[in-house]
């Protein structure tokens, strides 16, 4: 497993860590040489609409591309959650053709759609946004499921941020709850991001190895460790964990895994 590989490379000659994630119990365990132990849950935070519509998305012989008529240019779409994948195959090149037709360059055009019934037309195809992205470009247009798009803020304390959203969802309890139920003197939640990173928090983990967050992130009494790591991951790729005793430490991913 992933997770024990770097956990490992941060805990070094101090300890040794096993992967026990095949079993009932938590995910990896840390044996220190000095007697304490240290034991993680690993977690993938996703969100079911948007992972079924990758799931969709990667069925399809040319993932996130949909073909469109010759002259069209290149065009752009964003999705809203629970949009089909397979009707959004079938009917945007006609919807594209509608927006030519009418001289827009974008789904959302009040002025041009003064009776809103392209606006419409997109609702039902489950999209919140299509435009012109270049005239010249080739004949197509490149979607993205929620989550793909957005600001990216500069400050990367929007981790920790996000960190303490997933923690007080409802549905990642168990995790951390499994933990804090077991005697042990180091609790580690690893967090994998998924379907529900945003951008902005993906790219500071992208970035993470050479500005790492600041502010210590607010977990519940009893968790000692948390570690994020994005799920694209690109050289030189980094984990970032905190801990009370030490803040915001950098991990490199080990160099056969990334």
């Amino acid at each position: 497993m992933l997770a024990a590989k770097i956990v490992g490379a941060w805990v070094g000659d101090s300890g040794i860590v096993t992967d026990t994630g095949s079993g009932h119990g938590p995910d990896f365990r840390i044996d220190y040489e000095d007697g304490r132990l240290g034991l993680g849950e690993v977690g993938w935070y996703e969100d079911p609409e948007v992972r079924s519509m990758w799931a969709a998305i990667h069925r399809q012989s040319t993932p996130q591309i949909i073909e469109l008529p010759p002259g069209s240019g290149h065009w752009s779409a964003d999705l809203s959650e629970g949009c089909s994948i397979r009707n959004l195959v079938r009917d945007l090149p006609k919807f594209v053709e509608e927006l030519i037709a009418a001289g827009m360059s974008t789904s959302l055009d009040p002025v041009k759609d003064f009776d809103g019934r392209i606006y419409r037309l997109a609702a039902e195809l489950g999209i919140s946004e299509v435009r012109l992205f270049d005239p010249a470009g080739p004949d197509g247009a490149t979607y993205f499921p929620p989550g793909d798009g957005g600001w990216i803020p500069d400050d990367p304390n929007i981790i920790v941020d996000w960190i303490e959203m997933v923690i007080a969802d409802e549905n990642y309890q168990d995790t951390t709850q499994k933990l804090l139920k077991l005697p042990t003197d180091e609790r580690h939640v690893f967090l994998v991001t998924g379907s529900s990173r945003s951008t902005a928090v993906n790219h500071r983990l992208e970035t993470v190895g050479d500005l790492p967050p600041e502010r210590s992130p607010a977990l519940p009494e009893g968790i000692t460790h948390i570690w994020i790591m994005s799920l694209y991951r690109f050289v030189p790729a980094h984990a970032a964990v905190w801990s009370a005793s030490a803040g915001w430490k950098v991990v490199l991913i080990p160099e056969d895994e990334k």
